[in-house]
């Protein structure tokens, strides 16, 4: 069975280590007889930080026949996809990792295991304001249109919970001093800073900037960028709140230790980050396409086999929540039911904060007036 796959590792933000967990989990499904009988055939179409290289991958597998799903890794130009992918186009399934911004969680057609920016977003505001207390909260963002994106969503949450937010502070992805940011964002008053970048190569400049201003204990709000084996031995990410979708951090849990397994046995180094989500990721792809090679009677399944599938199946995710089901509620269709928990970094060690929040996505329906 084709397995197409579309990532973003070419331009200046790039994810290589995402098409590296997608094929380690199809070899370690594969090694376990296939989906539903069948061998997975990985053909895998890298993309730029350009639109336009999207749109040659969705065009190039929505041309061929071959393909009847299509799994969307990590792209930030993912609206470049839709409208050849999508029910518009060759209406072929999307089952999707990460989703970045609004517009992923109102595609039909488009399934993910991903809480996606919403519901991230709004534990890790819900968490500051409700549990710490925050109410001043510096911004430092990452100064692109997926940045711009997510800057509005906070500013919508934050005004719907009574917090407020100082000037935020575009930075480049790339850029190694963050004194300057910091402090053109009013860290010296605020109770929390958000981090809203996604390059872990900001995580240690960071937390440097925080200790040279003497704000090292101020709280920061952020994804899960920092959680890699060496921001836990440094100590970077000491007393951060991090909100992820999975259990992939915690050292304990015998489904993250069951990952890092299925890595070593590839001869890879321990999962971090995206890695861990789309082991989630993969196995909510696994699981749709066994529902549908069923509906197949065990033959190869068609696009609407697929979407069928899709929209049937509820079930656990491997290191993610207990329940998820597709598709969302009213127009969040994306959002399919999953769920955001917090995590932090104590003594050296991960600790979850919170346990699973499942949000009801319709809470987000004002953003569609706007």
């Amino acid at each position: 069975m084709k397995f197409a796959v579309i990532n973003q590792q070419d331009g200046v933000i790039a994810f290589p280590e995402v098409s590296e967990a997608v094929q380690i989990m199809a070899d370690h499904f594969n090694s376990q007889g296939g989906i539903g009988g069948h061998l997975l055939e990985i053909e895998l179409c890298t993309t730029g930080d350009d639109p336009e290289s999207a749109q040659a991958c969705a065009q190039r597998f929505a041309n061929d026949d071959s393909v009847q799903f299509v799994y969307m890794a990590a792209v930030f130009n993912s609206g470049a996809l839709y409208p050849i992918l999508g029910p518009e186009g060759a209406n072929k399934p999307i089952l999707a990792g990460t989703l970045w911004d609004v517009p992923d969680a109102l595609q039909p057609g488009l399934y993910s295991s991903d809480p996606g920016l919403l519901p991230l977003a709004y534990e890790a505001l819900r968490y500051a304001v409700e549990e710490d207390g925050v109410t001043n909260l510096a911004v430092v963002v990452d100064d692109t249109d997926v940045g711009a994106g997510t800057l509005a969503v906070v500013d919508f949450f934050l005004a719907g919970f009574g917090g407020a937010i100082s000037t935020p502070v575009p930075i480049a992805p790339g850029q190694a001093d963050f004194l300057a940011p910091l402090t053109a964002a009013g860290i010296d008053s605020a109770d929390g800073l958000a981090l809203l970048i996604t390059d872990p190569a900001g995580c240690q400049p960071t937390r440097d900037a925080l200790e040279a201003l003497g704000r090292g204990d101020l709280p920061v709000y952020l994804g899960e960028w920092c959680v890699s084996e060496e921001f836990r031995e440094a100590g970077t990410s000491e007393g951060w709140r991090i909100v992820m979708g999975h259990r992939g951090a915690e050292d304990g849990d015998p489904e993250a230790q069951q990952l890092r397994q299925i890595y070593a046995d590839a001869g890879a180094g321990s999962p971090v980050g995206l890695a861990f989500s789309h082991a989630k990721h993969m196995d909510f792809a696994r699981q749709i396409l066994e529902l549908a090679i069923n509906k197949a009677d065990g033959g190869l399944p068609s696009s609407e086999d697929i979407h069928a599938a899709a929209t049937e199946w509820s079930g656990s995710l491997f290191i993610g929540p207990d329940t998820v089901s597709c598709p969302g509620a009213g127009a969040w269709v994306s959002n399919c039911n999953t769920a955001a928990r917090m995590i932090t970094l104590q003594d050296g060690e991960w600790v979850a904060l919170t346990g699973y929040n499942l949000i009801d996505v319709t809470l987000f329906d004002p953003l569609l007036a706007g």
